[in-house]
């Protein structure tokens, strides 16, 4: 089953007791889909349902460890667009600086704006000698 068609916790409930009652995989997905009208779980994800009571005590999903995503919130969506509608030419280092943002999330943010970001680039003088401008 995919990331949008999580199983409700009474779902759940009805695959774990469908399972104590049939003992068998197969019937309790052609009970699901007689039930709900909707992609049934697979195997393995009723074998893990059936385990998990087991092992965490609650048929419901763990908290997801990781650092959330905040950074890339409307409000500093604005900010970025406003820096970069005022000055174009800052550089992506310099931006994120200015507005206390990452330098991996301000490019990600530039890209769902649509903005393009601006690159310095060090010229050569063209005699040959390899010198920078």
């Amino acid at each position: 089953m995919s990331e949008s068609s999580r199983l409700s916790t009474s779902e759940r409930i009805k695959i774990v007791k469908w399972y104590a009652m049939y003992q068998n995989e197969s019937k309790v997905v052609r009970q699901f889909q007689q039930c709900y009208d909707r992609t049934p779980p697979t195997r393995k994800c009723i074998l893990n349902l059936i385990q998990k009571p087991d092992e965490t005590g609650s048929i419901e999903d763990e908290h997801r460890s990781g650092k959330p995503r905040s950074a890339s919130t409307n409000e500093n969506k604005e900010r970025v667009r406003a820096a970069f509608e005022k000055s174009s030419g800052t550089s992506l280092r310099r931006a994120s600086l200015k507005l206390n943002l990452s330098k991996s999330s301000l490019p990600q943010m530039m890209k769902e704006l649509g903005l393009k970001p601006y690159c310095s680039q060090l010229l050569g003088c063209g005699c040959g000698c390899g010198c920078r401008i």
